[in-house]
């Protein structure tokens, strides 16, 4: 097994899954919000099972290695941030930050790389399985942008 690409996947299912708990954060902060951050805390969390199930295919070498990132620097950082604001978010909750900071979240590296790869249409069975597992998944940056546009 590769271990920078297991390092860069342990890394990038850390930023799904971290994601998710800022997430689940907003959704007890912000009662107006809930429904819509609850169902980005379901989604963000399906997208580290996936990556975390595809982990069993780096064993046979079929890993879509296209589906993450080249750095594990990078990734590493977005962790750290996310990190950060979520501690932030505890003490001092603020609405409209917690949209620009979700906005910026799904900017990120890890999460437009991950984003970018649902959408391209060329690939191989398991990397069409992995699409159609997560269609419903995607565009999280624009759907936020989206419901706070509606909500302002």
């Amino acid at each position: 097994m590769d271990n920078d690409i297991t390092a860069i996947l342990d890394e990038a299912i850390k930023i799904e899954l971290n994601i998710s708990d800022l997430y689940h954060i907003f959704s007890e902060k912000f009662s107006a919000d809930k429904d819509f951050w609850w169902q980005l805390v379901m989604e963000e969390k399906n997208h580290a099972s996936l990556l975390l199930t595809g982990k069993e295919f780096l064993k046979f070498k079929r890993f879509p290695k296209k589906l993450l990132p080249d750095s594990l620097a990078e990734l590493k950082e977005v962790n750290k941030m996310i990190l950060e604001i979520q501690q932030k978010f505890m003490t001092d909750p603020d609405r409209i930050r917690a949209f620009e900071a979700a906005f910026q979240l799904e900017n990120s590296t890890g999460e437009v790389h991950y984003q970018n790869y649902m959408r391209v249409e060329l690939g191989d069975e398991l990397q069409d399985i992995f699409r159609n597992l997560n269609r419903a998944d995607i565009d999280h940056a624009e759907r936020i942008k989206r419901y706070w546009d509606n909500i302002k």
